[in-house]
């Protein structure tokens, strides 16, 4: 059997009410995307924003029924809002299993490597990060990521206890825990992410040395280093937090942040750290720095 995909073009005004319905008609999944180049960089936390314009897809049986109920939505929104709908048929697969043709593995660099669990390296002393895709947000494709991974890669991680905020899909304390740190602590506010994060733990064997928390607040001791793969805003804002946190000459890596946004971050962040250093690829950046004493 195949299927069919149905795509509309809406005011986002329009998005959710879209949504709801399409669910209600008997649509398997629906998604939202960006209809045209309207780049969503700091969405604040608990929301859920779209873009001024805002393709919602929806996945059905077959075309018929696709078609069949883009006529009724005609009558519930009027046929101008929705516009030109587009209908792709999908060959049938196991959908569960698609991920893995797109997903390719990361070279990190210094032998560390991001891939699915059949994976192999042929560099006899790799270090493979497995993730599972689609937990949370991590999977070392992104450039955010990249970037802290290659950090983590190229320096000495034996023995250190280390803070994995947003930690998403774990990948970045998992990272740590493979190259021989002794403890991580990862935090999120999203209890899926912590799920995924314990869920990969456990794929890598390094389960026993990582704990979930909420925030930051329920850590008892200082730590010798913090991963922070977030946005601007929150990494501002937690400035003298992830300073109380850190031992003595401890450090910090910060990503998220986009490349022109590096020096206002690197200026709030200079009152309390030195031997601050900037590296970019593309449009991201990332800082690391290291605790006045």
């Amino acid at each position: 059997m195949g299927w069919c995909q149905l795509r509309i073009n809406i005011d986002n005004r329009q998005a959710d009410a879209l949504s709801e319905s399409l669910m209600e008609a008997g649509a398997i999944a629906v998604t939202f995307t960006d209809a045209t180049d309207h780049p969503l960089y700091e969405p604040k936390p608990g929301t859920t924003p779209l873009w001024p314009s805002t393709t919602v897809t929806a996945l059905f049986n077959c075309q018929h029924e696709a078609q069949r109920v883009f006529v009724g939505l005609g009558d519930q929104f009027g046929l101008q809002a929705l516009g030109a709908p587009e209908f792709e048929q999908l060959e049938d697969r196991v959908w569960e299993h698609a991920w893995r043709e797109r997903y390719q593995p990361v070279d990190c660099g210094d032998g560390l490597w991001v891939g699915p669990d059949d994976f192999v390296s042929e560099a006899p002393d790799a270090c493979v990060v497995r993730i599972e895709p689609g937990l949370a947000f991590g999977t070392g494709g992104h450039a955010t990521t990249a970037l802290c991974l290659r950090w983590i890669a190229s320096h000495v991680m034996s023995g250190v206890r280390i803070v994995d905020f947003g930690c998403g899909s774990g990948i970045l304390g998992i990272a740590a825990l493979l190259r021989g740190a002794q403890s991580v602590i990862a935090v999120d506010h999203e209890a899926q992410a912590r799920t995924a994060t314990l869920e990969n733990a456990q794929r890598n064997g390094v389960h026993k040395k990582i704990t979930t928390c909420a925030t930051m607040s329920e850590m008892v001791e200082p730590v010798d280093g913090i991963l922070a793969n977030v946005l601007l805003n929150p990494l501002l804002e937690l400035r003298d937090e992830f300073a109380a946190r850190l031992r003595v000459g401890g450090w910090i890596v910060l990503s998220g942040v986009l490349a022109d946004q590096t020096e206002l971050l690197a200026d709030a962040y200079g009152e309390r750290f030195d031997q601050l250093q900037i590296s970019t690829e593309g449009d991201w950046a990332r800082l690391s720095a290291c605790l006045k004493s």
